[in-house]
């Protein structure tokens, strides 16, 4: 995440599986400090790889830094398009469009979108504060667009949230 000047976080991405990344796009900048920071929620183990390992590869790279290289360009990729669904959600005018993209963008195939973070978190993800977001949710569910059952946001009328 990020801090801004005023202090209001900014959530960049959630981590909760085994093996996941973060920081790889700034391990092929040549920055020597970054405004980002990572935080576990959790016990948490991290392996650093080393930027020599992946760039100097020498005449022949190894079948590992092969593999490594072409797993880093899928999930460079990942992360291009959550960075561009993010940016998608955070244009929208209305903190009821953000919601509604958010959810457009995440149901499953039960028209459902479990959250994988707090309120609180879901808010910074957003860019709103908490007790607006709790309100538009609430009022969301009163006009029928969704039901909110704890982490669980329901779709109730898919049509409705696809105009918003």
């Amino acid at each position: 995440g990020n801090d801004s000047v005023n202090g209001k976080r900014s959530i960049l991405g959630m981590f909760s599986n085994p093996g996941e990344l973060f920081g790889e796009v700034f391990l092929f900048l040549n920055h020597d400090e970054y405004a980002n920071y990572a935080c576990a929620s959790s016990p948490s183990k991290i392996l650093e790889i080393p930027k020599e390992y992946l760039t100097r590869l020498g005449d022949k790279p190894s079948a590992l830094q092969n593999k490594m290289l072409s797993n880093l360009l899928t999930i460079f990729a990942e992360r291009t398009y959550y960075l561009n669904n993010r940016l998608q959600v955070l244009s929208c005018s209305t903190l009821k469009q953000k919601i509604a993209r958010f959810i457009l963008q995440n149901m499953n195939d039960r028209d459902r979108v479990t959250l994988k973070m707090s309120r609180e978190e879901f808010a910074d993800f957003l860019n709103a504060a908490r007790p607006s977001l709790s309100r538009e949710l609430m009022k969301m569910q009163e006009d029928g667009f969704i039901k909110v059952v704890r982490k669980d946001l329901i779709v109730k009328n898919l049509e409705g949230l696809k105009s918003l």
